[in-house]
Protein backbone atom coordinates (compact mmCIF):
# COMPACT_ATOMS: atom_id res chain seq x y z
CA UNK A 1 0.00 0.00 0.00
CA UNK A 2 2.81 2.39 0.87
CA UNK A 3 4.48 1.60 -2.45
CA UNK A 4 1.29 2.36 -4.38
CA UNK A 5 0.92 5.69 -2.57
CA UNK A 6 4.56 6.57 -3.26
CA UNK A 7 4.21 5.82 -6.96
CA UNK A 8 1.03 7.92 -7.08
CA UNK A 9 2.76 10.88 -5.41
CA UNK A 10 5.72 10.67 -7.77
CA UNK A 11 3.39 10.55 -10.78
CA UNK A 12 1.43 13.51 -9.45
CA UNK A 13 4.63 15.50 -8.89
CA UNK A 14 5.85 14.70 -12.40
CA UNK A 15 2.54 15.80 -13.88
CA UNK A 16 2.63 19.10 -12.00
CA UNK A 17 6.20 19.77 -13.14
CA UNK A 18 5.24 19.00 -16.75
CA UNK A 19 2.30 21.40 -16.62
CA UNK A 20 4.46 24.12 -15.10
CA UNK A 21 7.03 23.84 -17.87
CA UNK A 22 4.48 23.43 -20.65
CA UNK A 23 2.60 26.68 -19.92
CA UNK A 24 4.74 29.84 -20.06
CA UNK A 25 4.11 32.27 -17.25
CA UNK A 26 3.55 35.98 -17.86
CA UNK A 27 6.79 37.85 -17.23
CA UNK A 28 5.66 41.32 -18.15
CA UNK A 29 3.08 43.48 -19.80
CA UNK A 30 3.30 45.17 -23.18
CA UNK A 31 1.16 48.27 -23.18
CA UNK A 32 -0.06 50.19 -26.22
CA UNK A 33 -0.04 53.68 -24.76
CA UNK A 34 -3.01 54.75 -26.83
CA UNK A 35 -0.93 57.16 -28.90
CA UNK A 36 -0.55 56.81 -32.66
CA UNK A 37 0.17 59.66 -35.04
CA UNK A 38 -0.32 59.65 -38.83
CA UNK A 39 2.36 61.23 -40.99
CA UNK A 40 2.33 62.52 -44.54
CA UNK A 41 4.24 65.78 -44.70
CA UNK A 42 4.49 66.25 -40.93
CA UNK A 43 3.76 64.10 -37.90
CA UNK A 44 0.32 64.38 -36.34
CA UNK A 45 -1.10 66.48 -39.15
CA UNK A 46 -4.50 68.10 -38.61
CA UNK A 47 -5.76 66.34 -41.73
CA UNK A 48 -4.61 63.72 -44.21
CA UNK A 49 -4.64 64.08 -47.98
CA UNK A 50 -6.62 61.36 -49.74
CA UNK A 51 -4.60 59.06 -52.05
CA UNK A 52 -1.27 60.20 -50.63
CA UNK A 53 1.15 57.74 -49.01
CA UNK A 54 0.87 57.75 -45.22
CA UNK A 55 2.79 56.27 -42.29
CA UNK A 56 1.95 55.81 -38.62
CA UNK A 57 4.04 56.45 -35.53
CA UNK A 58 3.02 54.19 -32.64
CA UNK A 59 4.23 54.45 -29.05
CA UNK A 60 4.46 51.20 -27.10
CA UNK A 61 5.64 50.62 -23.54
CA UNK A 62 6.91 47.21 -22.43
CA UNK A 63 7.55 45.97 -18.90
CA UNK A 64 9.11 42.73 -20.12
CA UNK A 65 12.68 42.40 -18.89
CA UNK A 66 13.99 41.38 -22.32
CA UNK A 67 13.21 42.12 -25.94
CA UNK A 68 10.00 40.60 -27.25
CA UNK A 69 8.65 40.36 -30.80
CA UNK A 70 5.04 41.20 -31.60
CA UNK A 71 2.95 41.75 -34.70
CA UNK A 72 1.02 45.00 -35.03
CA UNK A 73 -2.27 45.27 -36.90
CA UNK A 74 -3.64 48.52 -38.33
CA UNK A 75 -7.24 49.05 -39.42
CA UNK A 76 -7.57 52.12 -41.63
CA UNK A 77 -9.30 53.75 -44.63
CA UNK A 78 -12.68 53.97 -42.87
CA UNK A 79 -12.50 50.39 -41.63
CA UNK A 80 -12.14 48.88 -45.09
CA UNK A 81 -8.44 47.92 -45.06
CA UNK A 82 -6.02 46.16 -42.75
CA UNK A 83 -2.25 46.04 -42.55
CA UNK A 84 -0.38 43.48 -40.44
CA UNK A 85 3.22 44.43 -39.64
CA UNK A 86 5.27 41.26 -39.17
CA UNK A 87 8.67 42.91 -38.75
CA UNK A 88 12.02 42.26 -40.42
CA UNK A 89 11.96 38.45 -40.10
CA UNK A 90 8.26 37.71 -40.22
CA UNK A 91 8.19 37.09 -36.46
CA UNK A 92 7.01 40.51 -35.28
CA UNK A 93 8.41 43.94 -34.49
CA UNK A 94 11.24 44.12 -31.92
CA UNK A 95 10.00 45.74 -28.70
CA UNK A 96 12.53 46.44 -25.96
CA UNK A 97 11.87 47.09 -22.26
CA UNK A 98 10.37 50.49 -21.43
CA UNK A 99 9.38 53.01 -24.13
CA UNK A 100 9.42 52.22 -27.85
CA UNK A 101 8.68 54.40 -30.88
CA UNK A 102 7.63 52.30 -33.87
CA UNK A 103 7.19 53.63 -37.41
CA UNK A 104 4.85 51.68 -39.65
CA UNK A 105 4.93 50.24 -42.21
CA UNK A 106 8.50 48.94 -42.42
CA UNK A 107 10.24 50.48 -39.42
CA UNK A 108 12.31 51.72 -37.81
CA UNK A 109 11.48 50.53 -34.31
CA UNK A 110 13.34 52.48 -31.65
CA UNK A 111 14.97 51.26 -29.45
CA UNK A 112 14.73 47.80 -31.02
CA UNK A 113 15.83 48.28 -34.63
CA UNK A 114 16.94 51.79 -35.62
CA UNK A 115 16.72 51.25 -39.38
CA UNK A 116 14.06 50.31 -41.91
CA UNK A 117 13.90 46.59 -42.63
CA UNK A 118 12.48 46.51 -46.15
CA UNK A 119 14.27 48.80 -48.58
CA UNK A 120 13.30 46.75 -51.63
CA UNK A 121 9.54 47.11 -51.26
CA UNK A 122 8.18 50.51 -50.32
CA UNK A 123 5.05 50.19 -48.23
CA UNK A 124 2.58 52.87 -47.24
CA UNK A 125 -1.01 53.32 -46.14
CA UNK A 126 -3.55 55.11 -48.36
CA UNK A 127 -6.94 56.65 -47.61
CA UNK A 128 -9.00 56.54 -50.80
CA UNK A 129 -11.92 58.81 -49.86
CA UNK A 130 -12.60 61.88 -47.76
CA UNK A 131 -14.38 62.51 -44.47
CA UNK A 132 -13.80 61.86 -40.78
CA UNK A 133 -12.26 58.42 -40.24
CA UNK A 134 -13.00 57.56 -36.61
CA UNK A 135 -12.30 53.84 -37.02
CA UNK A 136 -8.49 53.87 -37.15
CA UNK A 137 -7.33 51.11 -34.83
CA UNK A 138 -3.86 49.89 -33.83
CA UNK A 139 -3.51 46.55 -32.02
CA UNK A 140 -0.22 45.19 -30.68
CA UNK A 141 0.02 41.38 -30.58
CA UNK A 142 -3.45 40.95 -32.17
CA UNK A 143 -3.29 37.14 -32.07
CA UNK A 144 -2.26 36.99 -28.41
CA UNK A 145 1.00 35.15 -29.00
CA UNK A 146 2.60 36.83 -25.97
CA UNK A 147 1.31 35.99 -22.51
CA UNK A 148 0.91 39.22 -20.58
CA UNK A 149 -0.30 40.23 -17.17
CA UNK A 150 -2.96 42.38 -18.85
CA UNK A 151 -4.32 41.39 -22.25
CA UNK A 152 -6.79 44.28 -22.51
CA UNK A 153 -4.51 47.30 -23.06
CA UNK A 154 -2.87 46.54 -26.41
CA UNK A 155 -5.37 48.53 -28.45
CA UNK A 156 -5.92 52.19 -29.33
CA UNK A 157 -8.45 53.92 -31.56
CA UNK A 158 -8.13 57.43 -32.96
CA UNK A 159 -9.65 59.60 -35.68
CA UNK A 160 -8.45 61.96 -38.38
CA UNK A 161 -9.99 64.11 -41.12
CA UNK A 162 -9.22 63.09 -44.70
CA UNK A 163 -9.42 65.83 -47.31
CA UNK A 164 -9.02 66.17 -51.06
CA UNK A 165 -6.64 68.68 -52.62
CA UNK A 166 -6.29 70.22 -56.05
CA UNK A 167 -3.59 68.75 -58.28
CA UNK A 168 -0.21 70.47 -58.42
CA UNK A 169 0.78 71.45 -61.97
CA UNK A 170 4.35 72.45 -62.73
CA UNK A 171 5.85 74.23 -65.73
CA UNK A 172 9.57 73.51 -65.88
CA UNK A 173 11.85 75.76 -67.94
CA UNK A 174 15.41 74.38 -68.10
CA UNK A 175 18.19 76.93 -68.29
CA UNK A 176 20.50 75.20 -70.76
CA UNK A 177 19.94 72.99 -73.77
CA UNK A 178 21.72 69.82 -72.60
CA UNK A 179 19.21 67.55 -70.77
CA UNK A 180 21.99 65.57 -69.11
CA UNK A 181 23.00 68.72 -67.22
CA UNK A 182 19.64 69.39 -65.58
CA UNK A 183 17.62 66.16 -65.63
CA UNK A 184 19.09 64.83 -62.37
CA UNK A 185 18.38 68.10 -60.60
CA UNK A 186 14.86 68.09 -62.03
CA UNK A 187 14.11 64.58 -60.72
CA UNK A 188 15.51 65.46 -57.30
CA UNK A 189 13.32 68.56 -57.07
CA UNK A 190 10.19 66.75 -58.20
CA UNK A 191 10.75 63.99 -55.63
CA UNK A 192 11.16 66.68 -52.98
CA UNK A 193 7.85 68.24 -54.00
CA UNK A 194 5.99 64.91 -53.91
CA UNK A 195 7.23 64.27 -50.40
CA UNK A 196 6.76 67.71 -48.89
CA UNK A 197 3.75 69.31 -50.57
CA UNK A 198 0.34 68.34 -49.13
CA UNK A 199 -1.01 67.15 -52.48
CA UNK A 200 -1.66 63.73 -53.96
CA UNK A 201 -1.36 64.52 -57.69
CA UNK A 202 1.72 66.12 -59.24
CA UNK A 203 2.12 66.67 -62.96
CA UNK A 204 4.60 68.70 -64.95
CA UNK A 205 5.32 70.02 -68.42
CA UNK A 206 8.83 70.72 -69.67
CA UNK A 207 9.02 73.93 -71.67
CA UNK A 208 11.59 74.97 -74.24
CA UNK A 209 15.07 75.34 -72.74
CA UNK A 210 16.61 78.76 -72.41
CA UNK A 211 20.25 79.22 -73.28
CA UNK A 212 22.23 80.78 -70.46
CA UNK A 213 24.88 83.23 -71.65
CA UNK A 214 28.12 83.83 -69.84
CA UNK A 215 28.45 80.33 -68.37
CA UNK A 216 25.94 80.86 -65.57
CA UNK A 217 25.36 77.12 -65.58
CA UNK A 218 22.79 74.88 -67.15
CA UNK A 219 21.85 73.20 -63.86
CA UNK A 220 19.61 76.00 -62.68
CA UNK A 221 15.98 75.03 -63.05
CA UNK A 222 13.10 77.48 -63.05
CA UNK A 223 9.77 76.01 -62.01
CA UNK A 224 6.41 77.76 -62.03
CA UNK A 225 3.88 76.09 -59.78
CA UNK A 226 0.16 76.48 -60.24
CA UNK A 227 -1.64 75.38 -57.09
CA UNK A 228 -5.17 76.42 -56.24
CA UNK A 229 -5.15 79.25 -58.79
CA UNK A 230 -1.96 80.78 -57.39
CA UNK A 231 1.39 80.94 -59.16
CA UNK A 232 4.65 80.39 -57.31
CA UNK A 233 8.24 80.61 -58.50
CA UNK A 234 10.86 78.13 -57.41
CA UNK A 235 14.57 78.13 -58.38
CA UNK A 236 16.77 75.22 -57.40
CA UNK A 237 19.45 74.05 -56.73
CA UNK A 238 20.72 77.62 -57.30
CA UNK A 239 24.34 76.87 -57.96
CA UNK A 240 26.82 78.18 -60.55
CA UNK A 241 29.16 75.91 -62.53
Amino acid sequence: MKRVVSVFLVALLFASIKVAYGLPSAQGDMVNLGMAYPAQVVWNAKALVANKSTALCVFVQSTFTTRVWAEINITYNFGTEWYLETGPYGEGVPIDPRDNTIHLPGGPALLGLPGRWDFLHFKALFWTRTGLDDEIEVVVDPLGRLEETDETNNRCIFEVDVVETRPLKILVVPLGSNPSDWSLDLNANLNFLRNTYPVAQVSWTIGDPIEVPGGLGSRLILMRFILGGKTKLYISPNRID
